[in-house]
């Protein structure tokens, strides 16, 4: 056969696979099993490819190497075999392995497990799950780009195993993260010349996938002016009046949990932004703030330096009830407590903030969307988008206009005024 590839067939004695000649008659097994020439293929028996290469030098040795693979279609092997020798030519010669996907994920991670801040290293732990599970017992040089567009379709349509029905699809930004950890842990593969090349480079969502989650799940419109001032008046002297003000402020809830006394400073009216606490896995992590721009000092209104010097004098007086000091509780540093005196988690916060939604019938929307209030509203009163991403606690100020901040329906108003002078008509006329 040409291009040093060769048929291989199941021999009809050993079932081993033997190699078929030019001329058709089968020639005998390796010199080191036993012999079964000129017997014939087992009818109906299997057939493959088999090729053998060139190799270059053993990087550890520094031997001569032959590379022989077999594959189960004559294309795949021409293919193969190309890949070998071009890489050969360029000096980028990937040498076979057995190593599963699972195998080179498990080495992969532990890498990333001294670079990763602990919620971050199980985030990528949960996301790579469903590749795990649909292509991790591959061996990681024989996944191809079909296999991970295949993931990429199971995903959307089947994968879910949890947060849901069982069974569906997950959302298409889920996807989207999913298929890039994966592109990153190929990607590192692909340095270290375990494989050929990162077949989940060009894998991407659908846009079409985008557009009909976009229909089925509307984004939550964010608080208007109204709805946030009738529920600051109705919290109005609840312990945790302060933290739901300061989500309303713009902070993220991990950054409200992780607020310390010393972060705030009486006589400039500031409060440095510079810890998170989060929970993962059921387990509180203490953390850096998201990114290095989330770390920031920001002023405080008049109302939340009320607040703050409220909340400070109810707590000393509960402890100097107890004979208690500072100093004699654990965590004492910490602004934000539950009822049983140990740090706020954020799912406390969340909590306390969704039943008191409910208790005053107000519509129903996650902390973030109060976030996304806060923003929308400073940007539609004038304040400028740089200064709007450092509130924010952003890098990027498109970023912060695109994804925090939306226009309602008075904001649309606005518009509607100047529409009127550009058409040249008014009550008046």
């Amino acid at each position: 056969m040409s291009d040093g590839i060769k048929r291989v067939s199941q021999c009809s004695v050993c079932d081993r696979l033997t190699t078929e000649t030019v001329s058709g008659g089968l020639v005998s097994h390796p010199s080191r099993g036993p012999k079964c020439a000129g017997k014939e293929p087992k009818k109906n028996g299997t057939t493959k490819y088999r090729f053998t290469t060139e190799g270059g030098l053993d990087p550890q040795t520094g031997k001569r190497k032959q590379i022989t693979e077999t594959h189960d279609k004559l294309n795949d092997a021409k293919h193969a075999l190309n890949e070998i020798r071009t890489a050969h030519g360029n000096s980028v010669l990937v040498p076979p392995h057995k190593m599963t996907l699972n195998q080179w994920l498990d080495e992969w991670m532990e890498q990333r497990k001294a670079e990763l801040e602990v919620s971050s290293y199980n985030t990528y732990r949960h996301l790579l799950k469903p590749v795990r599970e649909y292509l991790g017992h591959m061996r990681m040089q024989l996944v191809t780009e079909d296999h991970v567009r295949s993931l990429r379709d199971w995903l959307l349509v089947g994968a879910r195993r949890r947060g849901g029905k069982v069974g569906t699809g997950l959302r298409p930004v889920t996807v989207r993260e999913i298929l890039g950890r994966l592109k990153t842990a190929l990607e590192a593969a692909h340095i270290r010349k375990f494989v050929r090349a990162n077949v989940a480079q060009f894998v991407k969502v659908p846009s079409k996938a985008f557009r009909e989650d976009a229909r089925n799940n509307k984004r939550a419109t964010p608080w208007g002016i109204l709805e946030v001032q009738e529920f600051l008046v109705g919290i109005k002297g609840d312990p945790l009046f302060l933290a739901h003000l300061l989500s309303l402020m713009g902070l993220r809830a991990s950054e409200v949990c992780g607020q310390r006394w010393t972060d705030i400073d009486w006589e400039k009216g500031t409060t440095t932004v510079a810890n998170a606490r989060v929970l993962t896995d059921g387990e509180v992590v203490e953390k850096y703030t998201k990114s290095e721009s989330g770390e920031r000092t920001l002023p405080y209104p008049d109302i939340v330096g009320k607040g703050y010097r409220a909340l400070r004098v109810m707590q000393d007086a509960e402890l100097a009830a107890l004979g208690m000091t500072r100093s004699d509780r654990p965590g004492s540093d910490y602004i934000f407590m539950n009822v049983y005196g140990d740090v706020m988690t954020t799912q406390e916060l969340r909590g306390a903030a969704y039943a008191h939604m409910a208790r005053l019938g107000l519509r129903r929307v996650q902390l973030r969307d109060a976030r996304r209030a806060c923003l929308t509203y400073l940007s539609m009163n004038g304040v400028p988008r740089k200064i709007l991403a450092a509130w924010a606690g952003h890098t990027n100020a498109d970023f912060t206009e695109r994804v925090y901040v939306s226009a309602d329906i008075d904001s649309l108003r606005l518009a509607t005024g100047h529409l009127e002078t550009l058409f040249g008509f008014s009550e008046a006329a």
